[in-house]
């Protein structure tokens, strides 16, 4: 029977054999050699250890190193499995496959077990936290380092990992699971939102219930999947040998147009981060690396490839005509701004930005925080006014709005450089937002525009 002690479990290793391609199982081969040092048919646990020491601390590699051994997904109480002492090239397929390729209850398991320890039934809050913090880190660790696929992206945005808005970003991921979980009362998001996660920590979430928050919040579960990826499937490798099979099926292919626009589309869905276009190489003061992928995410699939910055406040200086001179006609835009409070906050104008009278935009528009709460305001149909841009005009609004209603903007820059307001009774009309700035009032410290989306040829100059 080999190494499995039943025909089960023999034939539980075959299925998720199947689950790969030839092309990844001599990757994992090759991977497995890696991590075994050529040394003997299995590694052990110091071995993974030095091999992810570079991207998880020790607990958690030892949580996965458990993990790996389990056979079954799902083990009755009375069958609890052991941690095992080895791992062979067969055990650690069946690992990768539950981990990549089934199914999502498999992966809530695995998270689990890395959130609150081996063979664990459910998680505080405060845990959970922790592995959005942890999974998010790791994976910028691996991109930072050009050990994964999005790492041209995450590079060129030259940023440092802001570990306060990584705790942010655990906390906004974290709020569908708040909001959604059947055992907890509606006040427990408000208490996460104004304390610490300890308050929160009486009460346990299970494996069905994560697994939903999963389900609701797929960003996360990307995330998870480019970082292990990364960790556990060479992708450089297997995207180069693919390259290959794919120019020599290409030689005696027929067309398929349908379906390459299928695999433009999932490649569109599969973009976290964008790839950033910098002026004059300066990297942005406002953005960091949980903020674009926050927003990123809540972009149409189309505008998720590039970012160019536009204007910048600290390099163009601060003025309402060369804003509006930079941004005028250069389609999606992103608008972030810093109050003098530190507060950081903005909206996603899906229109160009032109000089009108009226309201103009759609309803995929939106508002949002970065600082000192993350958090996204889409529309709520409410009304259709969600962008306005006006200069020099007597009787109307001159300045940039965003929401709301004139004199009363959910976001608000006047062209009176310098100013600007954030109106919420108690929410503005158009977005659902609260009041985005410490003030009903502010006062400006610094604004970046980036236009989002491939720039049309003529633009790129």
């Amino acid at each position: 029977m080999g190494i499995f002690e039943s025909k089960n479990e023999a034939n539980t290793f075959t299925q998720s054999v199947k689950c790969f391609t030839d092309t990844e199982l001599t990757v994992l081969q090759n991977l497995f050699c890696q991590i075994s040092k050529n040394v003997g048919d299995n590694f052990d646990r110091k071995d993974l250890e030095t091999f992810l020491s570079k991207v998880f601390p020790i607990r958690v590699i030892h949580s996965i190193f458990n993990e790996m051994g389990r056979i079954s997904s799902s083990p009755s109480p009375n069958q609890m499995e052991s941690a095992p002492i080895s791992i062979t090239f067969e055990i650690f397929c069946h690992f990768v496959a539950r981990l990549l390729k089934k199914s999502l209850t498999e992966k809530t398991r695995i998270y689990l077990t890395i959130t609150a320890g081996f063979q664990s039934q459910a998680a505080k809050c405060s845990q959970l936290l922790k592995f959005c913090e942890l999974i998010v880190t790791a994976y910028l660790h691996t991109g930072l380092n050009g050990k994964s696929a999005d790492s041209q992206h995450i590079t060129s945005w030259e940023l440092k990992l802001d570990r306060q808005a990584l705790h942010q970003f655990a906390r906004f991921l974290l709020t569908d699971l708040l909001i959604n979980s059947h055992t907890q009362e509606k006040s427990l998001l408000s208490t996460f939102n104004t304390s610490s996660t300890a308050e929160v920590d009486s009460s346990l979430f299970s494996v069905d219930e994560v697994e939903q928050w999963l389900i609701r919040t797929p960003l996360m579960t990307r995330i998870a999947d480019k970082l292990f990826v990364a960790c556990f499937m060479d992708v450089l490798e297997v995207n180069q040998q693919q390259s290959i099979k794919t120019t020599e099926e290409n030689s005696v292919a027929i067309d398929e147009n349908d379906d390459d626009d299928d695999d433009d589309r999932d490649k569109m869905a599969d973009i976290l981060i964008p790839m950033c276009l910098l002026q004059d190489n300066k990297p942005s003061h406002l953005l960091t690396y949980s903020t674009i992928l926050m927003l990123n995410d809540f972009l149409e699939l189309q505008l998720r490839d590039e970012w160019k910055l536009l204007f910048s406040s600290l390099q163009h200086g601060e003025s309402f005509t060369t804003l509006c001179s930079r941004i005028i006609n250069k389609g999606p835009t992103i608008l972030i701004i810093r109050d003098k409070s530190g507060h950081i906050f903005g909206g996603f104008a899906s229109q160009s930005w032109n000089y009108k009278s009226q309201f103009f935009g759609d309803s995929s528009c939106f508002l949002f925080t970065a600082s000192p709460k993350m958090s996204v305001y889409t529309t709520t149909r409410y009304n259709q006014n969600f962008q306005y841009l006006n200069c020099n005009m007597q009787t109307l609004p001159n300045g940039l709005g965003m929401g709301g209603q004139f004199d009363y903007f959910g976001l608000w820059i006047d062209a009176e450089y310098g100013k600007g307001h954030s109106m919420a009774g108690p929410k503005c009309t158009t977005y659902g937002s609260p009041q985005l700035s410490e003030n009903k009032q502010f006062q400006i410290d610094c604004i970046e525009v980036w236009t989002v989306g491939k720039a049309k040829e003529e633009d790129k100059d």
